[in-house]
């Protein structure tokens, strides 16, 4: 709640729109200002949970992907023993580090592609028969949006999103195969 607070007091404070005509421009300029208004507390909130969470999400990412490496090492060895509850306890394991990297990678990749739906928004906005003035408020905006990253990332080392999916899953297989290389 304190984050949405002061992230809302900031956005109003940076709106650069003023809507002084009454009509269809006034309606328009009043959705734009919305718009703008929306984003910068969506970008503000991210901002402030990056601050918040970024080296906590390195650390339990990496964490939760060596657990999952280890685990599946054990669960080989397990399935070639042919012990079986060490297979259920591990199995669940793998489960569920897996599915907690799978939910903190899908969280931050909506974030990043609902704020990404902002700039092709502003691009329909800006082809529509709207005034001049509002035209280069839009184009300001636009401007404003490609220096403004919205997206969670681990201290800067890299980005939470989808794609730190399929990176995990070549270094857990990578250092799976080297461990099995090693134990043989």
């Amino acid at each position: 709640m304190e984050v949405m607070s002061q992230s809302f007091r900031q956005s109003i404070l940076r709106q650069n729109l003023l809507c002084v005509n009454h009509g269809q421009d006034y309606i328009s300029c009043k959705k734009i200002n919305s718009l703008m208004s929306a984003y910068h507390i969506l970008y503000d909130a991210v901002h402030e949970a990056n601050n918040f969470y970024s080296d906590q999400l390195l650390v339990s990412t990496f964490c939760s992907s060596s657990i999952l490496t280890e685990c599946l090492y054990f669960f080989l060895v397990d399935c070639m023993t042919g012990y079986n509850i060490g297979m259920i306890s591990i199995g669940s394991w793998i489960i569920l580090n897996a599915i907690f990297l799978m939910l903190v990678a899908l969280s931050g990749s909506n974030v990043t592609e609902a704020a990404g739906e902002t700039t092709s928004l502003i691009r329909k906005l800006i082809s529509q028969d709207v005034s001049s003035e509002t035209r280069e408020h839009l184009k300001s905006f636009l401007l404003q949006l490609f220096n403004k990253d919205v997206g969670f990332s681990a201290s800067g080392f890299f980005q939470i999103n989808r794609h730190i999916l399929t990176s995990i899953a070549a270094a857990v297989t990578t250092y799976l195969v080297i461990i099995i290389q090693f134990d043989t």
